[in-house]
C-alpha cells in the first residue's frame, strides 16, 4: 500500500521502524540490560520515554512544513532531511537491537542445551 502523500509516507515508514525497534525489546528483562543510563532506568522506563518522544516527533512531522529549516542550528537542512535521517537511524538501531536480541536468545539456548547435556 502506498501513502497518499510524501509526509504520510515518511511518517508511516518511520513508525514502522520505531515499532520494529520496540518489538526487539519485548521480553527483555532489566537483568539482561547490560547498561543503564541512570540508576533508576529500567527497560520499561526507557521504552516509555521513547514513546513520549515518538508522540512529540509525530506532532512535529504532521504540522510543520517539510521544507522548513531544521530548528537545531547545527544542521543546515530541512525537516524532510531530519525525517529521513530519523528513519535511517531508527532502522540502524533496530538492526543492532535485532543482533543483540539474537545473541541473547542464542546464549540462552546454548545454556539450556548445556544444562540438558550435563544431566
Amino acid at each position: 500500500m502506498y501513502a497518499a502523500t510524501e509526509r504520510a509516507g515518511l511518517c508511516e515508514f518511520l513508525d514502522l521502524q520505531r515499532h520494529a525497534l520496540i518489538e526487539k525489546l519485548h521480553g527483555v528483562s532489566d537483568d539482561e540490560n547490560g547498561f543503564r543510563l541512570a540508576d533508576d532506568d529500567t527497560v520499561e522506563s526507557v521504552v516509555a520515554y521513547y514513546r513520549e518522544q515518538i508522540v512529540a516527533s509525530q506532532q512535529i512531522l504532521r504540522t510543520i512544513d517539510l521544507d522548513a529549516p531544521c530548528a537545531w542550528p547545527m544542521i543546515a537542512s530541512n525537516l524532510r532531511w531530519v525525517a529521513l535521517h530519523m528513519i535511517e537511524e531508527t532502522a540502524r538501531h533496530a538492526g543492532h537491537a535485532d543482533i543483540i536480541r539474537e545473541t541473547i536468545n542464542h546464549d540462552e539456548h546454548e545454556e539450556r542445551r548445556s544444562d540438558a547435556e550435563r544431566r
